[in-house]
């Protein structure tokens, strides 16, 4: 069962929050069925945190890159856990060749089409690629289940 991960990046989260995602994220991970493998866009943030639950909870995940060099601009302590999530992944994905903003919907949305569920952090803004996500996995019906912020 592919179980998508999508959320805000940190600075995006309201203040305080951060602590309660990521309590709620090791409860929504700690209840996925055993055969569930997440899809994950290997953002900072919520995506990066749940790539650490499903380590240490030994649930296989699957990265999918927008493009190469995608966290070049990312301080040296975020691209060095990138690397060692990348290690961890069952699989890497990159989605384009080209660096675009359209290269992180095409991964949200290449995801979207692969997931049976999904887990949204999410403050229910309409405009944000998480909630682009959503409204993505909504057409499908696909279940979400949503952590609040």
């Amino acid at each position: 069962m592919n179980v998508m991960i999508t959320g805000h990046r940190p600075h995006k989260l309201p203040a305080g929050t951060v602590p309660y995602v990521k309590l709620a994220l090791v409860d929504a991970l700690s209840d996925l069925p055993d055969d569930a493998e997440l899809l994950v866009g290997m953002a900072r943030g919520v995506d990066m945190w749940a790539v650490r639950v499903a380590v240490r909870l030994g649930i296989p995940f699957h990265a999918f890159i927008p493009f190469d060099g995608f966290d070049s601009r990312w301080p040296d302590a975020d691209r060095a856990a990138l690397r060692w999530a990348l290690s961890h992944a069952a699989s890497v994905s990159v989605v384009s060749s080209r660096p675009s903003k359209d290269a992180f919907l095409s991964r949200n949305g290449r995801m979207a089409e692969l997931a049976h569920m999904a887990i949204a952090v999410w403050d229910g803004r309409y405009r944000s690629g998480t909630a682009a996500s959503v409204r993505r996995l909504e057409q499908r019906d696909v279940p979400i289940t949503v952590i609040p912020v």
